[in-house]
């Protein structure tokens, strides 16, 4: 799905295994899905002008994030948040508006076209799931 490495953040520092892909660098995107528990390490693993997509908090359990806003400043670095609790108010109509679309067909996306969908997502052009139909 466009990825060239994945990392296991349970067996290894993923943000030193970040630089040592990259040489370096850092990586372009970091998706969160812990980001009580991550988003610190997010920041070192990201290259300059990097995003975090942060779309899940964790557990809930641990403390908050720290947030390092010189880390930010210094790598020009992108932080996006979303939180699906803030479409509930908006789906009666989105239902009315996207049903149709759906029998339609309108938003099926091929194996094949993974890729571009994946980078629809990073792009901020699309708002939930993409299903990848075979």
């Amino acid at each position: 799905m466009g990825a060239d490495e994945t990392i296991n953040y349970r067996e290894e520092d993923f943000a030193e295994r970040c630089m040592e892909l990259t040489g370096g660098r850092g990586v372009d995107v970091v998706v969160e899905l812990c980001a009580c528990d991550n988003f610190d390490k997010d920041l070192d693993a990201i290259r300059v002008d990097g995003k975090i997509i942060v779309i899940g908090t964790g557990t809930g359990k641990g403390p908050g994030a720290e947030f390092r806003v010189p880390s930010v400043m210094t790598k020009d670095a992108v932080v996006l948040g979303l939180a699906v609790v803030n479409l509930f108010p908006k789906m009666p109509e989105l239902v009315r508006r996207f049903t149709p679309l759906l029998r339609e067909g309108a938003f099926r996306v091929n194996v094949e076209e993974a890729n571009e969908a994946h980078d629809y997502v990073l792009e901020g052009q699309f708002l939930g799931k993409v299903v990848l139909v075979p």
